[in-house]
């Protein structure tokens, strides 16, 4: 078979198929009719946070992506509702308003369009071009040139504002727009962006009631000398209304833009410390440097503004202008920010802390190169030395010889930890060698001991009341760090300050190891409680882990002084009431008694500390044997508690370790009153020793033995108070103890007998298994459900091998609450009660902050960005200020400057300052300062294109200055009524 011929190969085309413009039409109309703006109906939503944008929805035509925004702004003076509202324009525009209201009404149309108000309204003939140095963009152009507060607008989505677009595609693209508009009946504006390469305009429609509105703008780069001034727009302005009647006067509003010449030439930019003294010798809060390494501002803007007036009023031509700035009757100013200012001395500092986020090394990895040889000048005999001086220390220096010298379990133990302890001593030995020799040192002695240690030890500003109402969680917006002021607060600014401006992070690594020393030798050992800690009865939760450990530390200390305190009086023969009298030296959850009259377990007045102070009996027996020189010797401790009972009867039963007797409980069967032990709970827990309990209860699985398991770790406090209550009521049996413990587990019958509920009635039952094999031992003699010493070690171990990115984590929020507290104090010295402004933007930083130090280290990170975008944002805003009251301080209010500081615009309107800033462009040495722009509003309301119209906006706004010429207006022609 003959192939066909290239003549005889056609292509057949199907029409009854939508063409691609065609669907581009029906996605608008459904973007349009999804958000509610069809039949002229307005949406009730709002702009986002994060920009005027309401809605957005993805479009495409030939392969090209578009996105079509419904966007919203608020008017000036007004916000968004009252802009969509139609309430009348103000004036000098209102008699305009009423007269279009009433045309649209006569018509039978209940009002004019939405934006007609903004529109005439002459407070939005002039909008900002330039946002405040925190803005993500400026006002959009729509915005800018039609006076506009809502609209939709099509552009293609790689860029917002700036993607090229050929003329032909822009065609085709607002022909589908105008479409879309005018079948659905969309009363909002709709523009199509139009991009040569060079400059970006934009062409738009709007039809409501039969009034049709073109919009249209052109720009480029020379200016034609026939509208560079008043008088030549003037003409073109008409040129697009013929048969306009030359009486209707047009309205016209003018800005003129002066910059300050010569501005500010001997900026002094702040100093990063350089000294020690100047690094660790001021308080961590005010050691945080602040400011602007450069001057950030560009220039002064003055804005001279004449609202309105009328055409032929005022004269403007090539020749002569009677638009003289300096009578002109609105004067504005504003400062120009550089665009890209540098980091300032606060956010570079942060920034070098923070990278210990990304460190893989471990702290010993960070310290100095020298840390080898340092250990290796260790030798072997200084290491026997080193173990000598801690057993001279365990053995309170009396020189026992052998294992018989040390007799019971506590000291056995205690040996057991001696090789940790001499390994922590020779590593400290290295640490000691290398921060004091040799001339490379990142720290010295007196670094260290005369300046860091007062200054992170030092308590004189720490006051952990008020810590707990002013820094809360709340307070600090969710970040989980440390209370202000505490230890790792001041220790997280100084470790930035060493990592920042003395000596990288290797200096960061010695202070935290030297710190971390400090801890256990000179404090835990010597059971000093650390400064700007709290000491809790448990470590609070909402901290970081770190200062989790802190607090369990003190918590440790405050345990082994109470058990301390108890030993000594058990060595001077107290009597056991006595003894009962110092286990209520706190009053914490530890110890508890029955509440008979609610029926409840309640707290007695001992403390939970009281657990600790008892032994298992080879540990008292030991103890009691060598006395105070087997323990740490402490203070003693005492405080204000209620009396407790006796720890016998009166008829000198066997009863041991009664805190008191109920006053209505008796043992079933006999008249003798129940006897309320003391008893201990397990002691207090850190965030990450209960997740690690909970996964290890979760790994045991579901077999029998895991859940019998399972059930006798998390009984052990149940043993313990069984042993107790049958120590204190040896004629006891399981049900006095259920009436004691748990009385809605006893069930009493109206003949005044009872019995045990069903649960415990069950043979399985863990309290049924943990009554018959516990016996009776009072607390003195049980083995403690707290280790002190232990969990004091854990806690240490803890602070010493955790990596520098996690310690560095945790101390990030701490190190941000501090940045943002010196931001603060910044601004208020620079502008006292006047720095409000300045603190909102302060106050932004805690916004980008929040939940920082619960999350995951990524999730940080990504916070972290934001924070030290706004934390320069605000160093900016400061500079700013501080260059402004150089050169403008005496001239304008500490208010003005830091709404200039901002980016806001003010309106001088006290004649004093418009003398002095008059002085400063117009009359100073160097003459008056030219015009940078000038900007133009021309307003007519007529009837277009005949007389029996009705009125319709026509507005032209033009720019010039030298290299850009722009023109965008707006026209209305009535197609109802066009005869």
């Amino acid at each position: 078979m003959e192939k066909p011929t290239e003549s005889e190969v056609f292509e057949i085309i199907d029409f009854t198929n939508a063409s691609e413009w065609e669907t581009l039409v029906a996605d608008v109309e459904k973007s349009i009719r999804r958000w509610g703006l069809e039949l002229g109906n307005v949406a009730a939503g709002t702009s986002s946070t994060h920009g005027p944008i309401v809605n957005q929805g993805q479009l495409q035509m030939r392969g090209r992506e578009y996105l079509l925004s419904h966007v919203r702004v608020s008017a000036a003076g007004a916000d968004s509702a009252k802009a969509r509202s139609p309430s009348p324009a103000p004036a000098p525009m209102s008699r305009q308003y009423k007269e279009i209201a009433a045309a649209f009404k006569s018509s039978g149309f209940e009002s004019p369009p939405h934006w007609t108000a903004p529109v005439l309204s002459t407070s939005n003939d002039f909008a900002a071009q330039t946002g405040s140095p925190g803005d993500a963009q400026p006002p959009h152009p729509v915005t800018a040139w039609f006076g506009l507060t809502e609209f939709l607008v099509i552009n293609p989505s790689d860029s917002k504002y700036s993607a090229r677009i050929s003329p032909s595609e822009a065609q085709m693209v607002a022909s589908a727009l105008a479409v879309a508009i005018a079948t659905t009946r969309c009363a909002i504006p709709a523009f199509t962006q139009l991009d040569n390469g060079v400059h970006t305009n934009y062409r738009g429609c709007a039809a409501a009631a039969g009034m049709h509105t073109a919009f249209t703008s052109v720009s480029t780069a020379a200016v034609p000398r026939a509208y560079a001034n008043l008088s030549g727009l003037l003409k073109l302005f008409r040129s697009k209304l013929p048969g306009v009647d030359r009486k209707e006067r047009v309205a016209i509003g003018a800005k003129f833009t002066y910059t300050l010449p010569n501005w500010f030439d001997d900026w002094l930019p702040p100093s990063a410390p350089t000294e020690s003294s100047d690094i660790y010798g001021v308080a961590p809060r005010k050691a945080l440097p602040v400011g602007a390494l450069v001057d950030p501002i560009a220039g002064v803007r003055l804005f001279a503004v004449w609202p309105a007036f009328r055409e032929n009023a005022v004269q403007d031509h090539a020749a002569y202008s009677e638009l003289d700035p300096k009578g002109a009757p609105g004067w504005s100013l504003q400062a120009r920010v550089h665009p890209k200012s540098a980091d300032g001395l606060l956010s570079s500092t942060i920034r070098s802390f923070a990278r210990l986020l990304e460190c893989r090394l471990s702290w010993a990895e960070l310290r100095d190169e020298d840390s080898s040889a340092q250990a290796e000048s260790v030798s072997p005999d200084s290491d026997k030395h080193l173990r000598s001086n801690v057993l001279d220390r365990l053995q309170g220096k009396r020189g026992y010889e052998g294992k018989g010298g040390l007799v019971g379990t506590a000291i056995r133990k205690t040996l057991e930890r001696v090789e940790t302890v001499a390994d922590a001593a020779r590593d400290a030995a290295r640490r000691r060698g290398r921060r004091g020799g040799g001339n490379d040192r990142v720290m010295s002695e007196g670094d260290l001991d005369g300046l860091i240690w007062p200054r992170l030890f030092g308590t004189d500003d720490w006051h952990p009341a008020a810590t707990d109402t002013e820094h809360g969680q709340a307070a600090r917006g969710n970040l989980k760090g440390s209370p202000a002021h505490s230890l790792l607060a001041e220790l997280a600014v100084t470790m930035a300050l060493a990592t920042a401006h003395g000596g990288g992070p290797r200096a960061a690594a010695t202070l935290w190891d030297e710190v971390v020393e400090d801890i256990e030798f000179n404090y835990w050992q010597d059971l000093l409680p650390i400064p700007r800690v709290e000491t809790l009865p448990s470590p609070n939760m909402q901290h970081c882990i770190a200062y989790q450990k802190l607090e369990m530390i003190n918590c440790c200390i405050r345990k082994q002084h109470a058990r301390n305190e108890l030993l000594r009086m058990r060595k001077t023969g107290a009597k056991k009431a006595s003894v009962t009298q110092a286990a209520d030296t706190d009053s914490d959850d530890e110890f508890h008694s029955a509440d008979e009259d609610s029926g409840e377990a309640t707290p007695t007045s001992g403390d939970e500390d009281d657990a600790d102070f008892y032994l298992a009996p080879e540990h008292e027996e030991s103890l009691l044997q060598h006395g105070d020189d087997a323990v740490h010797p402490a203070p003693q401790s005492g405080s204000d508690s209620s009396t407790p009972g006796p720890t016998r009867s009166s008829d000198e039963d066997e009863s041991e370790g009664v805190a008191s007797i109920s006053p209505k409980l008796h043992l079933l069967g006999t008249s003798t009153p129940l006897r309320i032990p003391v008893t201990q709970n397990e002691g207090p827990m850190t965030e990450d020793m209960m997740e690690l309990k909970l996964s290890h209860m979760t790994e045991m699985g579901t077999s029998k033995k895991a859940v019998e398991e399972r059930a006798q770790l998390q009984s052990m406090s149940l043993r313990s108070d069984m042993s107790a209550f049958k120590a204190a009521n040896p004629q006891c049996c399981l049900e006095d103890f259920v009436r004691w413990h748990s009385p809605r587990d006893y069930i009493e019958k109206d003949d005044g007998s009872g019995q045990l509920s069903e649960r415990m009635c069950e043979p399985d039952n863990i309290w049924q298994q943990l009554w018959r094999d516990s016996e009776p031992r009072p607390v003195a003699r049980q083995r403690t459900l707290f280790d002190c010493t232990k969990e004091a070690l854990i806690a240490i171990k803890y602070l010493r091998n955790t990596s520098p990115a996690a310690i560095a984590q945790q101390m990030m929020p701490s190190l941000i609450s501090s940045a943002q507290a010196a931001l603060s104090d910044k601004a208020t010295a620079l502008l006292k009660s006047s720095a409000g402004p300045l603190q909102a933007e302060v106050e932004k930083i805690r916004a980008a902050a929040a939940g920082m130090g619960i999350g995951s280290l990524e999730d940080d990170m990504q916070r972290l960005d934001a924070v030290l975008n706004q934390v320069g944002v605000v160093e900016v805003m400061l500079g700013t200020a501080q260059s402004l009251l150089s050169r403008l301080g005496t001239n304008l209010d500490a208010s003005s400057i830091a709404n200039l500081a901002v980016g806001n615009t003010i309106d001088l309107l006290d004649p004093a300052h418009r003398e002095a800033i008059r002085a400063l462009f117009f009359d100073g040495d160097d003459g008056s300062t030219a015009v940078d722009a000038r900007e133009f509003v021309l307003r007519l309301v007529t009837r277009f294109p005949a007389k029996a119209s009705r009125p319709g906006i026509n507005r032209m706004y033009a720019h010039v200055s030298d290299g850009n010429f722009t023109v965008a207006g707006m026209f209305t022609e009535d197609k109802a009524f066009d005869v």
